[in-house]
């Protein structure tokens, strides 16, 4: 007898994640939580005051809190999801998504306060089918009570979108972009990066991450992470690894061993919650006022910089005057100290038709680079300077960007304000630079490039993101590195190294007198800032041989601190 002939196996089919159909024009708002129940309180309070009811569902997922937050959200009319143990925040999100019915899915810490019409404003650039992430310019750490004027103007500025990171702490995606693309990857569900690769897949999927700029949220600063201190050490290294061999590139070290990031830790350890969300109906006004009577001054200083100028000047059109400041500093090699190579003929052939521009000219040498930059703050008259260097060029996103730069400016308390400096043609790195200064009385420059003071008075920006204009107004520097003149860049080098080693003696006295008066913690974190940028200009020898004692650059250590005296 044949034998009987096997009948094939079925193929079994895998069930995709059952998700919730979604409905129209209902958007889900997904809170992840671990303790720190007053910051949920205000977060929620803030959701509910700011958005349109029926338009979103609320679901929070609660990562094994042990302090009054289920007490709290019981009393809420959000869908709380609960985890008996911290499970991360992959983890946290990729359940939120297993339950959301909305068409759209919005991500947002429980450390932050959304503003009036942030919804409508943040879902904007999803009329863009490539579009698959949105998220939306913010304010950081310390809340400042003018954040109900800017958050009433930021909605009324015209809405534009450029390419954006994922801001991990508020996003927006498309349901169709977490169809397409599959969830969160829950390996790094303990610490960073989970943003990062859901990013990278994204890119690689050729979809887009923009801005919202006219959505404006505060953000008080990786405040549950900060109660979680794996969180920025071993985990951070280890998901950096981890994100590495998947990928085979690193992000940017952000996190752990990055005494920049050091720096914004203190910020969030210092940060100061409200007692109740802002009162935007009284507080917020008219908001900003966008008004042509601001008037912007950029300035420059060159020196025999007649191929790189002229393409500086054609970036600034829409700025109100241009003033540039001529000559070489007495410590770098020069035959002559003003320009040689054609550069001032140029310029004053320019100024025929641009009635905009005014010379500051050379017959002597500068003393050093730190009297060149001063001398610039000298005339003009505007309200604001922009600082901008022969070999850079201001990238303004569309014709409303300026405007909108003018107007957050002048709107915000603050005298200092940063842009997003992008260095070119290396690998494009993005950096965050005090470029924009308020016209007072003795401003001028007392190091090279950081410290600016006015009436005797340091300018700082109250934080790296109150203070960066290039989120609202989508502005921002593009650096052109001169590897094609590589002899004037060895000739720079050699400049700044010695004016580094004369600059570390003065700041190294600021950062002990800063030490030694507790009342000074932020001026002494700025002045270790530049001592430490300052001495990476130096051979390591010659850094070893001129650096400050350790004890001093550590605010926290007390030991032989001098009490501050009291008159």
């Amino acid at each position: 007898m044949g034998k009987k002939k096997r009948k094939p196996k079925e193929k079994k089919t895998v069930e995709p994640k059952r998700r919730p159909a979604a409905e129209e024009g209902l958007t889900s708002i997904i809170i992840p939580v671990h303790n720190r129940v007053e910051l949920t309180r205000l977060c929620i309070e803030a959701v509910e005051e700011c958005t349109p009811e029926g338009s979103y569902e609320l679901i929070v997922v609660d990562n094994g809190s042990t302090d009054a937050t289920p007490e709290y959200l019981a009393g809420t009319g959000a869908h709380v999801i609960r985890f008996p143990e911290n499970r991360g925040i992959a983890v946290a999100w990729n359940a939120g998504i297993r339950e959301a019915k909305g068409r759209y899915l919005v991500f947002l810490h429980n450390d932050v306060l959304v503003s009036p019409g942030w919804l409508e404003a943040i879902l904007r650039p999803f009329g863009d089918r490539r579009v698959a992430c949105a998220c939306p310019s913010y304010t950081e750490f310390n809340f400042d009570q003018g954040f109900a004027k800017l958050a009433a103007g930021v909605s009324r500025m015209a809405s534009r979108r450029w390419e954006r990171r994922i801001a991990p702490f508020c996003f927006a995606l498309s349901r169709n972009a977490i169809h397409r693309l599959g969830d969160f990857d829950e390996a790094l569900a303990h610490g960073p990066y989970a943003d990062v690769d859901f990013e990278f897949r994204l890119v690689e999927a050729g979809l887009r991450s923009v801005s919202a700029n006219n959505a404006l949220v505060h953000h008080f600063g990786g405040q549950t992470a900060l109660k979680l201190p794996e969180f920025y050490g071993e985990n951070d290294e280890q998901n950096w690894r981890y994100l590495n061999k998947k990928w085979g590139v690193l992000p940017a070290r952000r996190l752990a061993n990055n005494p920049e990031f050091e720096v914004k830790l203190e910020a969030m350890r210092n940060v100061v919650l409200p007692d109740k969300i802002p009162n935007y109906r009284e507080q917020g006004g008219r908001g900003i006022i966008i008004s042509r009577l601001v008037r912007l001054i950029a300035v420059t200083i060159f020196y025999n910089e007649r191929e790189m100028l002229p393409g500086c000047l054609e970036t600034l059109d829409d700025v109100d005057e241009i003033v540039l400041v001529d000559g070489a500093y007495a410590d770098f090699p020069y035959e002559v100290p003003w320009s040689t190579d054609g550069t001032l003929e140029w310029i004053k052939e320019r100024q025929k038709i641009d009635t905009r521009i005014r010379l500051i000219e050379c017959k002597t040498a500068w003393a050093d680079e730190v009297e060149k930059r001063s001398a610039y703050f000298t005339g003009g008259e505007g309200d604001w300077y922009l600082i901008i260097d022969a070999d850079e060029r201001l990238v303004c996103v569309d014709e409303n960007t300026m405007e909108s730069l003018k107007s957050y400016v002048q709107s915000y308390p603050l005298d200092y304000f940063m842009l997003d400096v992008m260095t070119q043609p290396a690998t494009p790195q993005i950096e965050r630079y005090g470029r924009i200064f308020r016209h007072l009385p003795g401003l001028r420059y007392e190091t090279a490039h950081s410290n600016i003071v006015a009436d005797g008075k340091m300018l700082l920006a109250e934080s790296p993101s109150h203070g960066t204009v290039s989120l609202y107004s989508g502005c921002h520097i593009v650096h052109l590195k001169k590897a094609r003149l590589s002899e004037r860049v060895e000739e720079k080098y050699d400049y700044y190294q010695k004016l580094a080693a004369r600059e570390i003696g003065a700041l190294k006295k600021e950062v002990v007198a800063c030490w030694n008066d507790r009342s000074k913690k932020r001026e002494h974190e700025a002045f270790v800032k530049m001592y430490r940028a300052q001495l990476a200009m130096l051979g390591k020898a010659e850094a070893e041989r001129i650096a400050i004692d350790p004890e001093y650059l550590s605010f926290e250590n007390t030991e032989g601190r001098l009490e501050p005296t009291v008159d």
